[in-house]
């Protein structure tokens, strides 16, 4: 199972645990804003970053969000679990 994690950058520790997590368990992470260590605020390079995460979203199977401030916009968080949802991704929600 391909798995995507979303979560705002600063909370980048805690996406790269839950990948180490995955991966331990035998899944396969496509999410690889995790590990790059570029910011992406030089010319033209937050576009080119959210069309990146777009593509591995596209492949895959499920979306794990990291959604633990309410007041957090947590960048392009919610939009990919939105295209998440529209794709008809699996999205697993904790109330």
């Amino acid at each position: 199972m391909k798995i995507y994690i979303a979560a705002p950058v600063p909370d980048r520790g805690w996406a790269q645990d839950i990948q180490k997590l995955c991966e331990t368990h035998g899944f396969e992470v496509v999410s690889s804003w995790v590990t790059d260590e570029e910011t992406g605020y030089e010319k033209g390079g937050l576009a080119q970053k959210a069309l990146r995460d777009m593509d591995e979203l596209q492949v895959a199977d499920t979306l794990i969000a990291y959604c633990v401030n309410p007041g957090d916009s947590g960048g392009g968080m919610h939009s990919e679990i939105g295209a998440a949802l529209a794709l008809g991704k699996r999205v697993p929600r904790r109330t």
